[in-house]
């Protein structure tokens, strides 16, 4: 599986195949009005990307995610909730598009 989301939790490659140890992936919806962009290798996420359509809090799930880098797309810093190391929280504003890098 490669987004999931669910109780208001998005979880970008929450159940990536072994078969596929390298790929991408663009513009998938997540509830919430998010559009998810994800890049990996050998099985683990490089960069990813989501899109705000609609504005709003964000919970995102992802294993160390907590230990990544957030910025908007011109290159702001984002500051974020860490929740415990595979879950993070920020707000978002409709039409910016968050990235995430360093991901551990």
């Amino acid at each position: 599986m490669l987004l999931q989301s669910h109780e208001e939790v998005v979880a970008p490659l929450a159940a990536l195949p072994k078969a596929w140890p390298k790929g991408s992936y663009r513009g998938l919806l997540a509830r919430g009005a998010f559009e998810v962009s994800a890049n990996w290798s050998n099985g683990h996420a490089d960069r990813l990307e989501i899109l705000s359509r609609a504005g709003g809090p964000l919970k995102l799930r992802y294993p160390a995610i907590a230990g990544a880098t957030v910025r908007t797309s011109s290159g702001k810093s984002v500051m974020f909730k860490r929740v415990d190391n595979a879950d993070i929280s920020f707000d978002t504003t409709a039409g910016e598009t968050y990235v995430l890098t360093a991901i551990p």
